[in-house]
């Protein structure tokens, strides 16, 4: 069981360097071909982003991870579709309240409907990932998070090159989820 343990963790630290690497590249990346005013943009969605997640992450996620590591194959259906449902209605009442609170803003209101449809998206993920968690399945949630780093830095990258400035960078996000 140690050495199973100890294997995972290898394995998850791993990815975690990796895709680290990726999210950084992302920030120095977008960080020189965007304006400041436009980075800027970039930096109030995906704060939004990373603490409006924090929710479908922290909440549903991993009470859910417990939970259906300990039950049945038959009570894990059902914790895994509470798990769903709860993370996509905290993610729908977070998304639009995000849309209300921007909606008048001619800057920030594009960023943020890709920022609340990015929310909702990572609250399915989320709870894939947490199933993955329960079942023990390390080696996809690793792999997973080194390609959504890797597709969110070359999906950013091409769309602002492309003219779509701090667009770009948060459709990168939603895309890569």
């Amino acid at each position: 069981m140690k050495q199973e343990i100890a294997k995972y963790s290898y394995i998850m630290i791993f990815a975690l360097i990796i895709s680290s690497v990726f999210n950084y590249l992302y920030q120095v990346v977008m960080g020189i071909l965007l304006p400041k005013h436009e980075f800027g943009i970039l930096g109030v969605a995906l704060a939004i982003f990373f603490i409006a997640s924090v929710l479908t992450q922290n909440t549903f996620s991993w009470s859910g991870t417990r939970r259906m590591a300990s039950s049945q194959m038959e009570e894990i259906t059902k914790i895994f579709k509470t798990t769903v449902v709860g993370n996509i209605t905290l993610a729908f009442i977070v998304s639009i309240l995000i849309i209300i609170y921007s909606y008048k803003s001619e800057t920030y209101f594009i960023p943020n409907v890709l920022v609340a449809l990015a929310i909702v998206s990572s609250a399915v993920t989320n709870s894939y990932a947490s199933l993955l968690r329960a079942m023990r399945k390390f080696q996809p949630i690793a792999s997973a998070n080194i390609i959504m780093a890797l597709l969110k830095f070359i999906f950013a990258v091409v769309l602002v090159m492309l003219g779509l400035e701090a667009v770009g960078g948060v459709a990168g996000l939603l895309l890569s989820i």
